[in-house]
């Protein structure tokens, strides 16, 4: 009986902040950027899986119009809106096999890759581009950003293609023009990773349907918080160093016409 004790009161010991301490990063030794992918933030729209209660991949209280983490299934009012820093920008022709011949992504082009520099302009749609397999290549700008809504940065990735590349355009052009005063008067070029942006949802339409869009509300404001600023700076070097892999695209060009303008 008193080693039955011993052994349940040894058993119930609580761990210590130290000794996890000196186990720091134990677990991941072997893990390389290939082992991770930061998760995207996407919008919710009318025919997304996220907002149908009977598919796998449903989001509880998901809705046309909200910003999903598709990894974390958190979601947050479009109206309202997110706080984010942007800290990297990427360019990628994103290659698609067609639906008729077994789909799936083939993988990602630089725009001065051969494989983008030798397709041709797709007869259906001059903004796309086909290889010359017939694959498709979509043309994508990825943000990499922190969301800070919640008061804690999270790595998250938009993609910004098809009617919302103009939005892309129209945002790193506000991020270039931002300038920050010195000591002396003169002013300095602000790093993309030194001001925090609200984006909202918006619902936008055309000839070929209806869908929510990205949409910058007011002017920036600059970081004051060095621990923000720091993972920010942080998170910029992981993605320009490639440890922040992109992983492809949330959605294939054979969605819905409303999943596939953001």
């Amino acid at each position: 009986m008193a080693n039955n004790i011993a052994k349940t009161e040894k058993a119930g010991l609580p761990v210590s902040m130290e000794d996890i301490e000196k186990m720091a990063g134990a677990g991941f030794e072997e893990a390389t950027a290939d082992s991770f992918a930061i998760p995207f933030m996407q919008i919710l729209q009318k025919m997304s899986d996220q907002t149908d209660p009977g598919h796998a991949s449903y989001i509880e209280g998901g809705k046309a119009g909200m910003f999903a983490n598709l990894t974390t299934t958190k979601i947050y009012d479009g109206k309202k809106g997110i706080l984010v820093i942007p800290c990297h920008y990427s360019r990628k022709f994103v290659e698609w096999v067609p639906r008729e011949k077994g789909g799936g992504l083939r993988g990602l082009h630089s725009p001065d890759s051969d494989v983008v520099q030798n397709a041709n302009p797709d007869p259906k749609n001059p903004l796309e581009l086909l290889t010359d397999e017939g694959n498709l290549l979509k043309d994508t700008r990825y943000h990499f950003v922190l969301n800070v809504t919640d008061g804690s940065p999270e790595p998250v990735i938009f993609t910004m293609k098809s009617s919302q590349i103009k939005k892309s355009r129209a945002w790193m052009t506000r991020m270039q023009n931002l300038t920050m005063a010195r000591k002396d008067g003169t002013r300095f070029k602000a790093p993309m990773f030194s001001h925090i942006w609200n984006l909202t949802t918006k619902q936008e339409s055309n000839d070929r349907g209806s869908w929510y869009g990205l949409f910058i509300e007011g002017e920036p404001t600059v970081i004051s918080d060095m621990s923000l600023f720091k993972a920010a700076q942080e998170f910029r070097d992981m993605a320009m160093a490639g440890d922040a892999k992109i992983s492809g695209d949330p959605n294939s060009p054979d969605d819905s016409q409303s999943n596939s303008q953001f």
